[in-house]
């Protein structure tokens, strides 16, 4: 499941219109923490769909929920597992962690259709 959540997070960058691809920007976003629950079981070859939403920000990271449900019954799809990551920005040339580029931030909630809000320490 931690696979299949991995490659959500992934495709859902990987969508985002950034020319080129997100992977080849200066700062990119990159796992930091993961917390996943196991919410049922499921068949190794059901079908399944995943969802993946930024649901918060910071200076310095994004935050992620996401999904996994089964559909091998089209009439009860069933909650296999979520998960909530955060994701830092990374500078790929400097090294070390940077503040998101807003531009960034802009095609999630394009893409989102909606604010992503901003989150800070108490």
């Amino acid at each position: 499941m931690a696979q299949v959540l991995f490659e959500a997070r992934n495709r859902y960058f990987e969508r985002l219109p950034v020319e080129g691809g997100i992977w080849f920007e200066r700062v990119i976003p990159m796992i930091r923490e993961l917390m996943i629950r196991y919410e049922s079981e499921t068949a190794q070859l059901a079908p399944l769909r995943c969802s993946v939403v930024v649901v918060g920000r910071s200076r310095r990271s994004l935050v992620m929920e996401e999904s996994v449900t089964d559909l091998g019954d089209p009439e009860h799809p069933r909650l296999v597992a979520t998960a909530r990551s955060v994701h830092v920005a990374v500078d790929t040339q400097a090294g070390g962690s940077a503040e998101v580029p807003a531009s960034l931030v802009a095609l999630i909630e394009q893409v989102q259709q909606h604010p992503v809000p901003e989150v800070t320490r108490a």
